[in-house]
């Protein structure tokens, strides 16, 4: 009697394991179905739809602002003529490093999945085919989607909106100052190919370890530019 029960049991736990996982599934399936609605409407398209709508803020918003504090003391700083070299990605990786609490600047690299790689994939052709207000129209979009769903978990979730906060802002600083030069490839080409060269799983350790990565990838193209 009690090995039956034992039985239904495993019989009952089995099949409610199987519904959360086809429900689980079809949250991520509606997820990246909304995502690439998003990423499928133009520039016009994308303006008149995202007009129309209420989003929810980005909670971690506060990055944005802290790496656009750090992009403009390591421009000051690189002008002033004080560093160079290897020098260069050291002083900007520590002042991302510097402004921000560790819970948001090294976020834990554990429980990643295909959904949230194809997120990240997705932000960098945007980045690499929008201009930037069109990007940072779509990024904001995309920071709502994500707020949102249920198809992801709260790490997954913040892994994302803290890497859309920094690289918002990142690509922002970067497209303001390349139009002051005009070298073969511009600091903004060249950051955004080497978002572009990223593989599947480097976009998920740059998403991790943001400051590192974007902090390494803009400072190689200062040096790599020469601008």
């Amino acid at each position: 009697m009690i090995m039956k029960k034992y039985i239904i049991i495993l019989v009952i736990v089995s099949f409610v394991s199987s519904c959360k996982e086809s429900y689980d599934s079809n949250n991520e399936a509606l997820l990246l179905e909304e995502l690439n609605n998003i990423y499928g409407l133009n520039s016009n398209d994308l303006v008149i739809n995202f007009s129309q709508k209420c989003l929810t803020a980005n909670p971690y918003e506060i990055v944005s602002e802290k790496v656009t504090e750090s992009f403009q003391e390591f421009h000051k700083t690189l002008t002033s003529g004080s560093i160079k070299g290897e020098d260069i990605r050291s002083t900007l990786i520590n002042l991302l490093l510097s402004k921000l609490p560790y819970e948001l600047t090294n976020l834990p690299q554990d429980g990643f999945t295909n959904t949230e790689g194809t997120i990240y994939s997705l932000i960098s052709q945007s980045l690499a085919s929008d201009n930037l207000e069109t990007f940072i129209t779509r990024t904001l979009w995309i920071e709502d989607v994500i707020n949102r769903t249920p198809a992801l978990s709260d790490l997954s979730k913040k892994r994302i909106l803290v890497y859309c906060a920094a690289l918002k802002s990142s690509a922002a600083f970067i497209n303001e100052i390349s139009k002051l030069s005009k070298p073969e490839e511009t600091w903004e080409e060249c950051f955004i190919r080497k978002q572009q060269d990223m593989g599947f799983f480097e976009g998920l350790a740059c998403a991790a370890s943001w400051p590192i990565c974007l902090g390494a990838m803009a400072a190689d193209c200062i040096i790599e530019t020469q601008f």
